[in-house]
């Protein structure tokens, strides 16, 4: 009887000891998941880019056609941002530079530039990763996470752009592609980086 007596208290003594273990074990589970979420640390890294160099592919959908375009882009924050077109042909080698409140538009084929000074138009370029950003901090953007990638959300007004994603690849921690969407959710402008390199 006591030799039962004793059985049955260890046995009470394992089952909690590993409901414990379970229960301790879950919330270090818990821990790591959202220790995972450090990525949150290297998006800001990415909400405080200096500067940049990237090259992209964008289409742009009207309701009659679609565009692409290959483009460089060099920012360097509140000093300048430039674009350089390289494809298509017709209007390759122009290129767009704004600083100082100047825009320059110059065109390598015919040796020929414009400049339209005081213009704040193109300070809120759609194109550009530091005007995204700018936004972003603004109007309080949102961010959806999972494994391979993390979208950084913008909804607006705006008719034609009234939803904007950047998302970004977990692994390599730099934008994939941005997608804007007018608001009846179709895709006017897709942004494809091929190559980004920050704070050159």
């Amino acid at each position: 009887m006591k030799r039962k007596f004793i059985i049955s208290i260890s046995m009470l003594i394992l089952v909690i000891s590993v409901i414990i273990l379970a229960n301790v074990l879950k919330n270090d589970n818990k821990k790591i998941k959202v220790g995972n979420n450090n990525n949150i640390k290297e998006i800001e890294q990415i909400l405080n880019i200096e500067s940049y160099k990237a090259k992209i592919t964008v289409r742009v959908r009207s309701n009659k056609n679609e565009n692409q375009y290959v483009i460089e882009q060099e920012v360097k924050k509140n000093l300048y941002e430039r674009a350089k077109i390289e494809s298509p042909n017709e209007i390759k080698g122009v290129e767009l530079v704004f600083e100082n409140n100047v825009l320059t538009i110059k065109n390598s084929k015919i040796g020929a530039s414009k400049i339209y000074e005081n213009y704040k138009n193109v300070g809120n370029n759609m194109l550009f990763l530091t005007d995204f950003i700018s936004e972003y901090k603004e109007k309080n953007g949102k961010i959806e996470k999972n494994e391979n990638e993390t979208k950084l959300i913008i909804k607006t007004n705006d008719r034609y752009s009234s939803k904007k994603t950047l998302i970004i690849n977990n692994k390599t921690l730099k934008p994939k592609e941005m997608l804007i969407q007018d608001n009846t959710q179709n895709l006017r402008v897709y942004i494809l980086y091929n190559e980004i390199e920050f704070n050159i």
